[in-house]
């Protein structure tokens, strides 16, 4: 039996439960905010009602594709907008603004045991994902050239 879903064919349905309950709980999938994120991993997602800051994790909603991605805000603009990034990926989404946004992630479900951000250890994770992310821009980049000389 495949419990599986598309995200677009129960908007509706976690917009009502983000608004009468303040949160949702679901498996996203993709690997693009891996290692912290996987497949086998159920995110809670609440309701937002502040402003975002760096290393929050936004459910977002993207127009221009029809499509929703769970990825970390790496730098808030001047402007008020957001640019986010998945943990795994290089490529980054620019001009998030407050309506793009659905609401947050707050934890995850990990064999069955809450994860929370507010740890010590999630911080120390922040901390790495950012300080490798340049390096591994640069990897993919020298990976990419390599790849198309031969």
């Amino acid at each position: 039996m495949n419990n599986s879903v598309s995200i677009s064919d129960i908007l509706d349905i976690i917009i009502e439960k983000l608004n009468n309950e303040g949160k949702v709980i679901f498996t996203p999938k993709g690997s693009s905010m891996r290692p912290l994120l996987s497949g086998e991993n159920s995110v809670v997602i609440e309701k937002i009602s502040r402003r975002l800051k760096k290393n929050d994790i936004p459910f977002i909603f993207i127009k221009k594709t029809n499509s929703f991605i769970i990825h970390r805000v790496i730098k808030v603009e001047k402007n008020g907008l957001y640019v986010t990034c998945g943990d795994n990926n290089i490529q980054k989404e620019y001009n998030i603004s407050d309506n793009d946004i659905l609401g947050i992630v707050t934890g995850y479900y990990k064999n069955g045991k809450l994860k929370s951000f507010n740890s010590y250890g999630y911080k120390i994770y922040c901390f790495y994902i950012n300080a490798i992310r340049p390096l591994r821009t640069l990897y993919h980049k020298i990976f990419d050239f390599l790849k198309n000389r031969g």
